[in-house]
C-alpha cells in the first residue's frame, strides 16, 4: 500500500525529531566516555563524526520525498555499522573503564534494535538485532572474566542483558505484528474493492453503487442529486453478431467515455450487464439532463466499436431526487425515463418529465 502525501510528510518529522533527540545522547555518551573512560579510544575519537552525521541526516530526511525509504535504510545501516564496530573494539582495547561504557552501549543497542523494527523487513530486524545483542552479551562477559568481577557484579550484568532480551523479543514482536497487521488491512482492502468494484470496466458495481447513492440521500436535506440510467443501444445485437469478446471491449470503451466527461464529484458503476448508474450531486434536472446529453454525444462519436457498420450509441433517463423518495422510487423513475428514450427511437436522453432528442 502506497502511503499518503500527509503520512509521509509525518515519517519525515518524525525521522528528523528521532535522529535531533539522538544527537544528545551521543553527546552524553561521548562527555562521559572523556571523563570516565577515556581509555575507550574507539567511542572516543569517531563519536564526534556520528554526532555530525545524525545532525546532517535530521535536516536532510525533510528533503526526501520518493527516496525516503532507501534514505531510512542508509542512516539505519550506518548506525547499525557503527555499533558493530564499537562493541567489536571493545575486545581488543584497553579494558579499564568498560564495564560503565558497556551499560552505556547497550542501551545504543537497543536504539538501534528499534530502528531496525522500523526500517527493516521482520527477518533482517531479527538478524542484525541478533548480531548485535550477541556481540554486546560476549564483548560484556569477556570483559568480566578477564578482570574477574565479582559475582554482584556479573549478576547486574547479567540481569541488565536478560531485561535488554526481553526488550529485544517485544520490539521484535512489535515489528511482526505490524507487519502482519498492515498486510492484512491490505488484504480487506483488496476483497473490499474486489467486492464493490467491477473488474470488466473497473467501476463501482451494484453493491458499490448502493453505498454511493447512500452517501447521497445522507446529504439530501440540504443538498439534492440526480441520477442517471444509461443502456447501450442494440448491446445483445453486438454479442451475437461480434461475440463476447467485443461486447466487453464496447463495455470497457463506454465506461471510459463516461468516466472522462463526468464531473469530478459524479460518480459512475456498472448497475449491470449493459446498463450504468450515475450519480450527480448539486444538479438540476435540467444540469443533469445537459451532462447525460453530453455523455450521449461523446458515445456516439468514439467508435465503441470500431468495426461495425454502424456507430454503437446510448440512451438516458435522468431523474432528481424529491424529499420523499426512497432510492427504489427514485431509480423507478430514472428507468421509465430510460424506457422512454428507448421507446422514442434510441439514442436520445429522457427526463421524468419530458424526453429530448
Amino acid at each position: 500500500m502506497t502511503p499518503s502525501s500527509t503520512q509521509v510528510d509525518i515519517r519525515k518529522r518524525i525521522d528528523s525529531f528521532a535522529l535531533a533527540i539522538s544527537v544528545i545522547g551521543l553527546v552524553g555518551t561521548w562527555w562521559y566516555v572523556l571523563e570516565f573512560s577515556s581509555t575507550n579510544l574507539f567511542v572516543l575519537y569517531t563519536m564526534p563524526a556520528l554526532v555530525v552525521f545524525n545532525l546532517w541526516a535530521a535536516l536532510a530526511v525533510l528533503s526526501q520525498s520518493a527516496g525516503l525509504a532507501k534514505f531510512e535504510r542508509l542512516v539505519f545501516y550506518v548506525l547499525y555499522g557503527y555499533a558493530v564496530a564499537a562493541l567489536a573494539s571493545r575486545f581488543v582495547l584497553p579494558l579499564h573503564g568498560q564495564s560503565s561504557v558497556g551499560s552505556l552501549q547497550m542501551f545504543f543497542v537497543l536504539l538501534v534494535v528499534a530502528a531496525s523494527g522500523l526500517v527493516l523487513p521482520p527477518r533482517a530486524a531479527l538478524v542484525t538485532s541478533s548480531v548485535l545483542f550477541a556481540l554486546d552479551v560476549s564483548s560484556t562477559w569477556a570483559y568480566l572474566l578477564t578482570v574477574r568481577a565479582p559475582p554482584s557484579e556479573r549478576l547486574l550484568h547479567l540481569v541488565e542483558q536478560s531485561l535488554a532480551l526481553a526488550v529485544i523479543a517485544l520490539m521484535l514482536t512489535l515489528a511482526w505484528l505490524k507487519v502482519w497487521w498492515n498486510e492484512a488491512d491490505e488484504a480487506r482492502g483488496h476483497m473490499s474493492r474486489l467486492a464493490h468494484s467491477d473488474p470488466l470496466t473497473n467501476l463501482p458495481n451494484r453493491r458499490g453503487m448502493y453505498e454511493v447513492v447512500e452517501r447521497a440521500f445522507a446529504r439530501t436535506p440540504t443538498v439534492g442529486f440526480c441520477v442517471a440510467l444509461a443502456d447501450i443501444d442494440g448491446f445483445k445485437s453486438v454479442n451475437d453478431n461480434y461475440g463476447h469478446a467485443q461486447g466487453d471491449e464496447v463495455l470497457r470503451r463506454f465506461a471510459n467515455v463516461l468516466r472522462a466527461e463526468l464531473r469530478e464529484r459524479d460518480t459512475v458503476g456498472r448497475w449491470g450487464g449493459e446498463e450504468f448508474l450515475i450519480v450527480l450531486p448539486d444538479a438540476t434536472l435540467r444540469g443533469a439532463a445537459a451532462i447525460a446529453e453530453r455523455l450521449r454525444r461523446s458515445a456516439a462519436i468514439a467508435a465503441l466499436l470500431p468495426t461495425a457498420n454502424r456507430p454503437i450509441t446510448a440512451s438516458f433517463g435522468v431523474a432528481r431526487w424529491r424529499s420523499e423518495d426512497t432510492f427504489e422510487s427514485l431509480l423507478v423513475r430514472a428507468d421509465e425515463a430510460l424506457y422512454r428514450a428507448k421507446s422514442a427511437g434510441k439514442n436520445r436522453v429522457a427526463t421524468e418529465e419530458s424526453a429530448t432528442s
